[in-house]
Order: C-alpha cells, then sequence, then structure tokens
C-alpha cells in the first residue's frame, strides 16, 4: 500500500509506493477549507453559511458547538483581516475516566487519517516517567503534563495538527487546520501584533 509522504514546493503531493518508486499522488480528496467552507472565506459567509448555532463570537473567531464520533467539540473559526486562514476542532467534553482522553485523540487520529491518508509525522513526549511504563495511566500522564502527541498531515492546500497534550490536571485535544496559501498573511499580522506590543 502507497502512503502520501512528501509534499512538493509547487504543493504537488507525492507518495512512496511499496517498489521504492514515487508517484504523484491522487487529488481525490478535496483540503480546501474547513467544514465545505474554503480559505479567505469571509465572516460574514461563514455565518450565513455555518448551520450549527453561534457559541461565540470575537474579535478573531467564531465558534460553534458540533458533536464529532458521538463527543463534544467547538468549531473555531480564526479570521486576519477578514479571511479564514485557520479553524480546529478542539473538545470541550471533560472526563472522570482520564482514559477517556486518550480514546477521544485516537479516534480523532483514525478519522483523519481515512479521510487525509497517513500521517506526514506522529511524535511522542514524555517529561517524566512516573506513567510511562503503564498504558493503563497513559490518560493520567496527558493530564500531568508528562505525555503529549502531536501528529500532522499536509496537503497541497492545509496543513492538519492534531494535538494532545495537558497541564496541572486539564487536558486538551484539538484538530487545526491551517491554511497553506495565508501563511504569509498571518505572519504579518503576528509580527504586526508583536511590534504593537511595544
Amino acid at each position: 500500500m502507497a502512503h502520501i509522504i512528501a509534499l512538493g514546493n509547487d504543493g504537488t503531493r507525492y507518495r512512496l509506493r511499496e517498489n521504492g518508486q514515487w508517484e504523484i499522488a491522487p487529488a481525490s480528496v478535496s483540503d480546501a477549507g474547513f467544514r465545505g467552507l474554503p480559505w479567505g472565506t469571509t465572516r460574514a459567509d461563514v455565518k450565513s453559511r455555518e448551520t450549527l448555532p453561534l457559541e461565540e463570537e470575537a474579535a478573531g473567531y467564531l465558534s460553534y458547538e458540533v458533536i464529532l464520533d458521538s463527543r463534544q467539540y467547538l468549531a473555531i473559526y480564526i479570521f486576519i483581516s477578514d479571511q479564514l486562514v485557520r479553524a480546529k476542532y478542539l473538545l470541550s467534553e471533560t472526563y472522570v475516566n482520564s482514559q477517556n482522553y486518550i480514546h477521544a485523540a485516537d479516534a480523532l487520529r483514525e478519522t483523519v487519517t481515512k479521510k487525509y491518508g497517513a500521517p506526514t509525522s506522529h511524535n511522542e513526549y514524555w517529561s517524566g516517567d512516573l506513567y510511562r511504563d503503564d498504558p493503563s495511566e497513559f490518560g493520567m500522564a496527558v493530564l500531568s503534563g508528562e505525555l503529549s502527541r502531536y501528529t500532522e498531515w499536509l496537503t497541497p492546500e492545509t496543513r492538519i495538527l492534531l494535538a494532545m497534550d495537558g497541564e496541572n490536571y486539564a487536558a486538551q485535544i484539538s484538530v487545526e487546520y491551517i491554511s497553506v496559501g495565508h501563511r504569509d498573511l498571518e505572519m504579518g499580522a503576528r509580527a504586526a501584533d508583536l511590534l504593537d506590543n511595544f
């Protein structure tokens, strides 16, 4: 089975076949934005086209409650200069059983992989060893900040980052979609914000 593992400078996706030959990966999955809305969509267009009830509206974002795979998330649209440049699903549930955070992150990774193919990277980081040898305590490791996992997919138009981390006994699980084409706009806005603070 072939997997996508490289993105060319021109945005072309390549995959390495089992025989060691590179080939251009078919563009079978549309990745031009978030929840069917293309990158660059205005705030007003998102509000008029999103079918969910608006949860929160602030200067740089809109958020909506959504159920994915029987779990409650916030769908957050992030704007710069009134253009959609990134978005994310953020788990809004809390669990008594800390292993449920692991299950939620694993389910998200499986779903995103089904849609976009094999991830380009998957990294796990440990800052301590207290829970490392006991998989039944990995959820507690996330809550305490000892364990974090990051998985990334790259498509021609979108960088997708699944993050699971935590600290002070609060976990955060999210899948963030970042527009490749709006990177310069976002970096310019961040630089301007930094200068405004001096």
